[in-house]
């Protein structure tokens, strides 16, 4: 995948420096549809971690993530909103 940033010669050096440490040749989570609590999500399960990241889309520039962690005490997940940013130029390749 590559994404396109905006132009900036600070973050392109940070950017090319940190590549070697952060990229990788296999894959760490998949992409499933799962049901969560009666509604079927887009689901991010992790390889390595006991963690399944829920997403439900609210409109068109949001979306809805609950963390479901194994073995978790707390009585409630941890949620969180993701919000699509259009003043980022963004080119994303598949």
């Amino acid at each position: 995948m590559d994404l396109n940033f905006p132009k900036n010669k600070v973050l392109g050096v940070l950017m090319a420096l940190s590549k070697p440490f952060v990229q990788t040749k296999k894959s760490s989570a998949r992409l499933r549809m799962i049901e969560y609590r009666g509604r079927v999500t887009a689901t991010m399960a992790y390889d390595a971690k006991p963690i399944n990241d829920h997403f439900v889309k609210i409109d068109d520039h949001t979306v809805l993530g609950v963390m479901d962690k194994k073995g978790d005490s707390r009585n409630f997940p941890y949620a969180f909103v993701l919000e699509r940013d259009d003043k980022t130029n963004f080119d994303i390749k598949f």
